[in-house]
């Protein structure tokens, strides 16, 4: 399958802005250097069409700012990756690799992805503080939705944390492929892979929500979060910015949840709830 890469010149204090932006209810994949910002997005016309305007707003904006356009096949885009993909430590306990890292600190816990065009492998501030609240939560024989799966690293570490049973769903078929293999590579058994949304599980109840999305979906999703959550049910989130913390906060306790904890990295905010 056909990908693009955008290849965004700007100075560097830009690119959580750009990021943030061109994350929004899109499926898209980034690497970054000093100066150039890459994303890498399916070769759809209607993404294509909505990152390109969305580019196109910063023009003037931003200085010394420009982007070009560049086919890339599949087969290329993971040659880059392997040359790019470095393992990352989250939470000071999991280190993420993929099957080319023949060595790695053993120290950490290691969880094996194999990474995929326009889904998550560990690096970005979001699947930290997402794993940071994940951990500090007592998750042993409980049951967990992980909303929006992408590769899966968030399902994997709730098996390797105890939880009992894991959904991890995505609507994107491409995701719950991946997701399926990465938990074969991890030999995780606790973990059901499903293509949907959270309203299309049935009557599927859970004591955890983990939604590493955006601002967006959380929020259209909320009221199912909720007719979905066990009494005394929990949800963390992230994928969106510290300045929608009032928002999310707001919205949250409008459907009868309250706030635990909140934390920042990077440009980027999560959030712990519970019913």
């Amino acid at each position: 399958m056909r990908s693009l890469e955008f290849e965004i010149h700007c100075p560097e204090n830009y690119h959580e802005l750009l990021i943030y932006e061109l994350s929004q209810d899109t499926e898209i994949s980034f690497l970054q250097s000093e100066h150039i910002l890459k994303a890498y997005i399916p070769d759809h016309e209607k993404i294509k069409n909505r990152i390109v305007t969305v580019l196109s707003s910063y023009s003037n904006v931003i200085p010394d700012f420009s982007f070009n356009i560049i086919p890339v096949r599949e087969e290329n885009w993971n040659k880059l990756w392997e040359s790019n993909f470095e393992p990352v430590v989250l939470a000071n306990k999991y280190i993420i690799i993929a099957p080319f890292h023949h060595s790695y600190d053993q120290q950490y816990q290691s969880v094996l992805i194999q990474p995929e065009m326009a889904f998550g492998t560990g690096h970005h501030a979001t699947t930290a503080l997402m794993t940071d609240f994940l951990i500090q939560m007592n998750v042993k024989g409980k049951s967990i939705i992980d909303f929006g799966c992408g590769t899966g690293i968030l399902s994997i570490i709730s098996e390797k944390e105890g939880a009992g049973k894991i959904l991890a769903i995505d609507n994107d078929s491409r995701a719950v492929a991946s997701a399926g293999k990465n938990i074969r590579l991890n030999h995780c058994n606790r973990i059901t892979v499903k293509k949907g949304t959270l309203q299309s599980i049935g009557n599927e109840k859970s004591d955890m929500i983990l939604a590493n999305i955006t601002k967006n979906t959380i929020l259209r999703y909320l009221k199912a979060m909720g007719n979905i959550l066990n009494k005394d049910g929990s949800v963390i989130c992230s994928g969106f910015r510290p300045e929608d913390f009032s928002d999310i906060e707001h919205s949250f306790q409008q459907h009868g949840f309250r706030l635990l904890e909140k934390a920042q990295k990077d440009g980027w905010g999560a959030a712990k709830f519970k019913i």
